[in-house]
């Protein structure tokens, strides 16, 4: 077991001025096999090149590797190295050595532990190390490395970068290194951490320290320009280089992926999925839900098949909910074949015929993840994002003006820009933006620098969160899972046109029909996989809901909402103002709204000083409640007024659901801001009483009842039997 030895008190080194006075001492492009020998390199193993990030570059798979000689080519008094990256999978793997780490006076770079890593060791094999400011994930996708040093006496500062991120400061301190000028520099290799097995391009060694500025704009300056391939819609959705509009105003995309099939049935199943779409009650139960919430979009992973459905979602222009339309394009399929391209193209122009003129329509969504190896194999992938390509020009010519954008839903960045898979910008010239599944951890890494580098199309997360259930010990941990997911969100706002979570509800099928585990009228325990980054090491396929499915016989299924929706509902939605007028004396009340305090001493701080009393009912008994006690809108409660007053309380609104009734009489809240008739409601069936000043009441089957209407901001007596 290797031991880090700090061999000098972290400090501050800052180099005298921004801009240096230097110039470019070696440069490696990797094109060809006389690129290399012109260096003077010496190669070990046959040469194999592959499509670089500048023409070719060198496949170091196979432990291959080249090493150069160091004079003229290397300032090891200050300087700069960069090269472009495509690491396997795994850890670790050595990337550039001096030296041969591992003895006095080596460098290297390498990756460990999921980080880039550099490495000094001194005259006496001691060592000290720089690791990257963000992990160097193995997805398939080029990666700038940068290494910065400089030596003031006899020190040396150095520091690691990772597709234009540095730390602000030098790490990486080490006194009395002092690499063999003479020696050689060796490229896919360092020694203790053995080979690349990566692709490796445009290699550069400057002979000064560049800043963290100019270590930015060169990974920038690699980065790829949007650039429009169709005139601006002239519809109420567009889509350009700035962003997502509808009806001409920014349009953030906060959205769930929408797919709540009933317990005991299961989306592979065309009925069950229309039964999904046709089912009212699963509607009336949802909608609401998520408007509160504030969210704007659903993504549906395959065709919608209810025109009504998309009616209720658009609501008349009230808080309207737009689709992302899914149109599902099936795994392991040849799609160059002409029969499957025209099945595809009859369902997708029989699909946006179908739908175009619908105003829920945000986008079409085209595949979902059709580019990774369980889907598809990489010999298709070409004619997969043709196949999409051409669908995109499809909805375009039958939409005319008007259209609305289209996107491929990818998983991750696998297969974009890519010339050779037709995943290029140009290549895709009627496809609008990316949608990304990814599933990275935490936090997105570099995903979204990456993907600046490949495409300058807009982009959309079409998946990410995580599940809430503890695989160790079978408990939810939605603190956990409310923690991750906003962290992603927060990083999705901040660099995309926004995001739909994976997912509205728990899904009890996916187990097994996924998976062979459990069944779809269980909520199983284990059914899932490792594949992902994730707290507990597993992701559970059928508790990724914000949503906890419950079951209701004979009714649509109860959803329970997690702490995320909470959490969403607390930066999506607006936070909203009631105020209700309090008369001297006793009144029986309660506060319609969801706030993040529910002290009695907040909520009722417009009324400081002017009340006295307040009682609950608990148990078949009154409780007199402190300025410590908590209020919360399910409860009605009698509150004594010294002199009249308006109660005015700020927060959410609160999620549609039951107020738990028991045997007897009971005092509740009214936890609504929109009164309702009793007859719609399932206490119709109940006695109920209400004050305000006065008394009325209604009795189920009575002709005439002086209480009818239920109203926010009052409390009601209901008795059940």
């Amino acid at each position: 077991m290797r031991k880090l030895i700090i061999l000098f008190p972290l400090v501050i080194f800052l180099a005298a001025a921004l801009v240096h006075s230097g110039s470019l001492v070696f440069y490696e492009s990797f094109d060809n096999l006389s690129s290399i020998t012109n260096n003077q390199g010496v190669l070990s193993g046959s040469p194999t090149f592959a499509a670089g990030v500048k023409n070719s570059a060198f496949n170091f798979s196979n432990s291959k590797t080249v090493y150069y000689p160091m004079q003229d080519n290397f300032n090891y008094s200050q300087g700069t190295i960069e090269f472009w990256v495509k690491p396997p999978a795994g850890n670790p793997y050595g990337f550039w050595d001096i030296g041969g780490l591992g003895n006095p006076n080596s460098w290297g770079i390498y990756k460990s532990q999921d980080y880039l890593i550099m490495e000094v060791k001194n005259n006496l094999n001691l060592y000290n190390q720089s690791w990257s400011p963000i992990q160097l994930f193995s997805d398939n996708e080029w990666h700038f490395v940068v290494s910065v040093w400089e030596r003031s006496s006899t020190t040396t500062y150095f520091k690691i970068c990772l597709d234009g991120q540095c730390k602000s400061s030098y790490d990486g301190v080490t006194v009395d290194s002092y690499p063999n000028p003479t020696g050689n520099f060796y490229v896919g290799w360092c020694g203790w951490y053995g080979y690349s097995q990566s692709l490796i391009d445009e290699l550069k060694i400057f002979d000064y320290a560049k800043s963290n500025e100019e270590i930015k704009n060169d990974f920038g300056g690699n980065t790829t320009h949007c650039k429009l391939y169709k005139p601006l819609s002239k519809g109420a959705v567009k889509i350009n280089c700035s962003g997502l509009y509808v009806n001409n105003k920014t349009f953030q995309i906060k959205g769930v992926g929408y797919q709540p099939i009933p317990i005991g049935m299961t989306a592979k199943s065309i009925p069950d999925k229309q039964f999904m779409f046709n089912d009212i009650r699963i509607r009336q139960r949802d909608f609401p839900l998520l408007r509160i919430m504030g969210a704007n979009t659903i993504r549906t992973w395959s065709e919608v098949l209810n025109k009504t459905f998309m009616d209720d979602l658009y609501n008349n222009g009230s808080k309207p909910i737009y689709v992302l339309m899914g149109f599902w394009i099936n795994c392991n399929e040849d799609y160059n074949s002409s029969t499957v391209r025209q099945k595809y193209i009859n369902a997708f122009t029989n699909y946006v015929n179908e739908y175009k003129d619908s105003p829920a329509v945000l986008a079409w969504m085209i595949g979902n993840e059709n580019n990774l190896a369980y889907c598809s194999a990489s010999n298709v992938l070409d004619d997969f994002y043709s196949l999409a390509n051409e669908l995109a020009k499809i909805a375009y010519i039958l939409e005319g003006e008007k259209y609305h954008p289209v996107a491929i839903i990818n998983g991750d960045l696998g297969g974009i820009g890519d010339t050779f898979f037709r995943g290029d910008d140009e290549s895709l010239n009627y496809t609008d933006f990316w949608g990304i599944n990814s599933y990275r951890g935490r936090s997105f890494g570099s995903l979204f620098t990456d993907y600046k580098f490949l495409s300058g199309k807009p982009i959309v997360i079409t998946e990410y969160g995580i599940d809430s259930l503890n695989n160790s010990n079978y408990m939810e941990m939605q603190d956990v899972q409310a923690d991750w997911d906003l962290n992603q969100w927060n990083e999705i706002a901040a660099n995309s046109l926004g995001g739909t979570i994976m997912a509205y509800s728990d899904e009890w099928w996916k187990g097994a029909d996924f998976g062979n585990c459990g069944s779809d009228s269980t909520h199983d325990f284990s059914c899932g996989h490792g594949d992902f980054p994730t707290p507990d090491g597993w992701s559970n396929e059928e508790w990724y809901g914000i949503m906890r499915t419950v079951p209701n016989p004979g009714g649509a299924d109860i959803m329970q909402p997690r702490q995320i929706y909470y959490e969403f509902r607390d930066i999506w939605s607006q936070n909203l103002s009631f105020r209700t007028n309090l008369k001297q004396g006793w009144n029986l009340i309660s506060v319609p709204l969801d706030g993040e305090n529910h002290s009695i001493a907040s909520v009722l701080s417009s009324i400081k000083n002017n009340y006295n009393s307040i009682f609950i009912y608990q148990n078949g008994t009154y409780k007199k409640l402190s300025a410590d006690n908590e209020i919360y809108p399910t409860m009605g409660f009698w509150i004594y007024m010294n002199k009249s007053d308006n109660l005015t309380v700020q927060g959410f609104e609160v999620p549609p659901g039951s107020v738990w009734l028991y045997p007897g009489w009971n005092l509740v809240g009214f936890p609504y801001l929109e009164q309702k008739n009793i007859k719609d409601l399932v206490a119709s069936g109940r006695v109920i009483l209400s004050y305000n000043k006065s008394w009325s009441s209604y009795i189920p089957n009575r002709t005439l009842n002086s209480l009818e209407i239920l109203k926010p901001g009052f409390g009601y007596w209901i008795r059940t039997e």
